[in-house]
């Protein structure tokens, strides 16, 4: 459920977003400034996917994973992987995107099905601070990565904290070992009211 706060800007010239990131997947549930009802989910781990319809030398007609939709040019310069049949990984930097064409640096070998993944280049400026939340945000409100987002109201909200103390990931500071026990939350004295000393 989305709950809008008041604010002092119209509620018909923002973007009302609820967001989850949690280890796997980012969830986005967006009601747009007309009132349409939006929806992207993308990996957390920043990338994206695709499968190959047609490849010609360097030019691939693809299908975006989840039905997403990107604006022209978003993956302009971004890196597509992707195995050939013998398992081979093959790559390519995008240089041009509209819709679902690609034109990439290179002719690749890719067969109708394959699958496509796309990360940033470590050395773009953007690629440490593109998380997946700011890329599901461009991606929903078509947005291209070098202009800024439109008005937003976000809520925010993660599993990634609950992830890592139950696969035990977490550190303890020193002196506060216990503290923390997950399971069924059943404990001994869970509720007991203890004195202060």
């Amino acid at each position: 459920m989305i709950i809008a706060s008041p604010s002092a800007q119209s509620s018909t010239s923002r973007w009302i977003i609820a967001l989850d990131t949690g280890g796997t997947f980012t969830d986005v549930v967006a009601i747009t400034p007309t009132g349409e009802v939006r929806r992207v989910k993308v990996p957390s781990d920043g990338s994206l996917s695709a499968s190959v319809d047609e490849c010609v030398a360097a030019d691939v007609r693809m299908t975006p994973a989840a039905q997403l939709v990107f604006p022209d040019g978003f993956l302009d310069g971004w890196l597509l992987t992707a195995l050939d049949s013998l398992g081979v990984e093959l790559r390519a930097t995008i240089v041009h995107q509209r819709g679902h064409s690609l034109t990439l640096s290179s002719p690749l070998a890719l067969a109708a099905g394959c699958a496509l993944r796309f990360t940033r280049d470590a050395s773009a400026l953007d690629a440490a601070t593109l998380d997946a939340p700011r890329l599901a945000l461009h991606i929903l409100t078509a947005t291209a990565l070098d202009k800024p987002l439109p008005p937003l109201e976000v809520r925010l909200s993660t599993t990634r904290g609950t992830n890592a103390l139950l696969e035990g990931r977490g550190v303890v500071s020193a002196g506060l070992e216990g503290v923390v026990e997950i399971g069924d939350q059943t404990g001994r004295d869970l509720f007991a009211r203890v004195p202060a000393p």
